[in-house]
């Protein structure tokens, strides 16, 4: 009688995914929102520059609608890295062989993209409040 010795597929996937989800729950949020910045502030210093500051869409002043826009997109890419950083936290937790730094990266990851989250939205208010263009 012979043994299989390789191992389950759901192992083998679970090591190799676990190191890619916490790459992404770690760099993900700091990269959209550094995207997200710099887009909201090209878009509001362009258009200030063009003379455009007047143009509405869907009734709001189109540079807040381009700016809550990308904030939309912004935030559900930091929340899909935020998610895969749980999953990665709780798959190294059920996990007995895997290393202590993947169950404290993935958590790691997933306090950072609320943290990133909560930025977005910060930086988004002066859009809505501030005059954009002076």
């Amino acid at each position: 009688m012979t043994t299989d010795t390789r191992l389950h597929p759901d192992d083998t996937l679970r090591r190799d995914v676990v190191p890619r989800r916490l790459v992404l729950g770690l760099l993900g949020p700091p990269v959209v929102w550094a995207v997200h910045f710099l887009a909201i502030y090209g878009v509001v210093a362009l258009t200030c520059w063009a003379g455009l500051s007047r143009w509405t869409l869907l009734g709001l002043a189109g540079q807040a609608a381009v700016v809550l826009a990308a904030t939309l997109v912004a935030l559900a890419l930091i929340g899909w890295a935020g998610w895969t950083a749980y999953g990665a936290w709780s798959a190294a937790r059920a996990d007995e062989e895997a290393p202590g730094w993947q169950a404290y990266a993935g958590r790691a990851g997933a306090l950072l993209s609320g943290l990133f989250a909560l930025a977005v939205v910060l930086e988004t208010v002066p859009a809505f409040v501030l005059p954009t263009c002076g």
